[in-house]
Parts: structure tokens; C-alpha cells; sequence
């Protein structure tokens, strides 16, 4: 499986001025650090659940037997193509299912799709904020704290 980012989110999760008030920062100073950290919390969130925080376009290429291709991500907001050899092929949704299956009879198929969160969970703003917080205090640490997977177990709920 070959997953390529087409479309990046147009946006993060959580502005600049929201993380600096969470952490009571109130100079300009190390602005370009709490933007990477945002960045950067946002893609450990996604990869840890599997939700995408904001609307995003993926090719995703699978060599695969006749049968069922898994979308890694969701939510799953629509279909572009899926193509086998560059020719667009029939495929069906079997929704109701997390991760979003695709099936389809052609191999080694190209799927086009958009996924991601519009409206995002406050939930997964607040964990952002903690992770934000937590690498702008603690920069020599390469390991989250016990506190903070805590606030990562609540977002179970949420994980494909």
C-alpha cells in the first residue's frame, strides 16, 4: 500500500492565537516553533486514530487480489476514481464500515479520495493543545507523558 498526501488541509485544527492562549504565551518570539508544533500534533493525532483533522485529498495505490480495499482514513467524504491500469473500474461502498471498504474485481488499483474532518471534534482540538503545550515546555523530551496518553485514551472512541 502506497498512500500519497494530493491535497493538503487548507488549514490546522487550531490557530496560532488559540494554542498561544491555552498556554498563556503572550509574545511573538517563538511563533514559528508553536506553529510546527501544531503541525505536528495534528499529524500524531491522525496517525494515532486514524481521523484526519481537516478535509484532505489521498491517492491511495493497493496491488491486491479481486475483493476489498480498506480506506485507511475517515471520515471518508467521497470517492474521486478508482482506476486499475490508469482505466477507471467499477467498484462498490460497503458503508456502515470503519475503515470505509471499497470492493472491487480490478488489481492493483489507484483510489482518489477526500476524508478528514470540516467540523472537528472539540475533543481533538483540546488534545492538540495538551501536545502543543506539553513539546513547547518540555523540548528536550522525545516521549509524551502518562498525562497526555490519557488525554489520547479519551479519543478511543475515535480510533479505526
Amino acid at each position: 500500500m502506497i498512500l500519497t498526501l494530493k491535497t493538503p488541509p487548507v488549514s490546522e485544527p487550531i490557530t496560532l492565537y488559540e494554542a498561544k492562549e491555552y498556554m498563556k504565551v503572550n509574545n511573538a518570539v517563538e511563533d514559528d516553533l508553536i506553529n510546527s508544533l501544531i503541525v505536528s500534533a495534528r499529524k500524531y493525532i491522525e496517525t494515532y486514530t486514524g481521523n484526519l483533522l481537516g478535509k484532505q485529498e489521498w491517492i491511495l495505490k493497493w496491488k491486491t487480489k479481486k475483493g476489498q480495499v480498506y480506506l485507511p482514513y475517515i471520515p471518508v467524504i467521497e470517492i474521486v476514481y478508482v482506476k486499475s491500469n490508469n482505466v477507471e473500474v467499477d467498484y462498490r461502498v460497503v458503508y456502515g464500515t470503519e475503515p470505509l471498504v471499497i470492493e472491487t474485481y480490478a488489481v492493483d488499483v489507484e483510489i482518489d479520495f477526500w476524508a478528514g474532518w470540516v467540523d472537528i471534534p472539540e475533543s481533538f482540538k483540546l488534545a492538540m493543545k495538551r501536545i502543543v503545550t506539553f513539546y513547547f515546555e518540555n523540548r528536550l523530551v522525545d516521549k509524551l507523558p502518562t498525562e497526555i496518553y490519557e488525554s489520547l485514551n479519551q479519543l478511543r472512541m475515535w480510533k479505526i
